[in-house]
């Protein structure tokens, strides 16, 4: 997401799978939404208006404090 901006769940689950993360596409949209959970959940990325998914910068942190 650094080098490119901001994906979609749907792009993120199309690269997980070309870089062989997960062998199919089920288990891929399971281990995709499990993560981004996770991840939103630590702070690490945020979810944006739109739906899709962008790193969190430490401007955005800060406001949350």
């Amino acid at each position: 997401m650094n080098a490119v901006g901001a994906l979609s769940r749907d792009d993120l689950r199309r690269l997980s799978l070309q870089e062989g993360y997960f062998t199919d596409a089920g288990s891929a949209d399971r281990g995709v939404h499990a993560t981004l959970l996770n991840v939103v959940k630590a702070g690490l990325i945020r979810q944006l208006p739109n739906g899709n998914f962008a790193p969190a910068t430490m401007l955005d942190l800060r406001r949350a404090m």
